[in-house]
């Protein structure tokens, strides 16, 4: 078994509000899946922390594909430049 290491942008959420939230996540969630959650997830500067920057682009894409395909347009991969 693996352990999981999450990882949130620090500009994204109020540092109390995200403490209230990952605590209430861990009640909430049965044991198999808290035993994959090895410690209380960090903040990280999405501007110094490259797998956030990595995050950010993909998340990025995924909702510009979604929306394009959701307005029934051409999906146009904006890294590449080109149809997809």
């Amino acid at each position: 078994m693996q352990i999981r290491r999450f990882v949130f942008d620090e500009q994204m959420l109020h540092a109390k509000v995200f403490e209230q939230a990952f605590k209430d996540m861990m009640v909430s969630l049965p044991k198999g899946a808290t035993d994959l959650i090895g410690r209380r997830p960090h903040m990280e500067d999405d501007r110094e922390f490259l797998p956030l920057q990595a995050a950010d682009l993909l998340a990025s894409y995924v909702r510009y594909k979604i929306a394009s395909e959701s307005l029934g347009r051409e999906f146009r991969n904006f890294v590449l430049g080109h149809p997809m």
